[in-house]
């Protein structure tokens, strides 16, 4: 098996699914009008 071939195919998915994740909420934060409140939540995670 090429187990660096499967680390990169799991890096890829996990980017793709937090980029997805960010989009949802910067799109959901901005249609409530809580775009910062998800930003401050979101920067005390990290």
């Amino acid at each position: 098996m090429n187990k660096k071939g499967q680390v990169w195919r799991y890096i890829v998915i996990i980017v793709l699914a937090v980029l997805a994740l960010l989009a949802f909420l910067f799109f959901t934060g901005y249609i409530g009008g809580e775009t910062s409140q998800a930003a401050d939540a979101f920067f005390r995670l990290t």
